[in-house]
């Protein structure tokens, strides 16, 4: 029991070494291909210097980004497809569901949704317009009718 210690529990453990040990060095084996092979590369990366400005790590490169995917349509494609079905009535309302047929649903359905706006509020300026024009010729055949010179 002399080569262990005794602990507080009464269990006994090994010494620890005084000084620890090293696994010897092993030399670099010589290059099967000769001492040509064992030179410095010609292309190989020079030494870091002690003074030089530590560089960031370089970013992986995975080729060209793809984007995601268009989940919903930002206010600027909305004004756009309301300019559409605006525009071109129901052909742009064709237009936005040709287009978007491969997109998510609600994109689709935002799509057409906007251009049925653009065609609506067209229809509805028509009529207005209508209803003024109209009637400026209604009063003017009107007043026009009054300067006859009926008795």
């Amino acid at each position: 029991m002399a080569d262990f210690d005794t602990t507080d529990f009464g269990t006994s453990v090994p010494p620890t070494p005084a000084t620890p040990t090293a696994a010897p060095a092993s030399e670099p084996a010589p290059s099967p291909y000769g001492a040509a092979a064992d030179q410095a590369q010609p292309y190989a990366a020079p030494a870091a210097s002690a003074y030089a400005a530590p560089q960031p790590p370089a970013q992986p490169t995975y080729g060209s980004p793809v984007p995601a995917p268009l989940a919903q349509l930002t206010g600027g494609m909305k004004f756009g497809w309301c300019a559409v079905g605006f525009l071109l009535g129901l052909t742009g309302i064709l237009l936005a569901w040709l287009v978007n047929a491969d997109k998510a649903p609600q994109v689709k359905s935002d799509a057409i949704k906007f251009s049925v706006i653009g065609l609506v509020v067209q229809i509805g300026i028509c009529i207005l317009f209508c209803l003024i024009f109209g009637g400026m010729l209604a009063v003017a055949a009107t007043g026009m009718a009054s300067m006859a010179g009926y008795y």
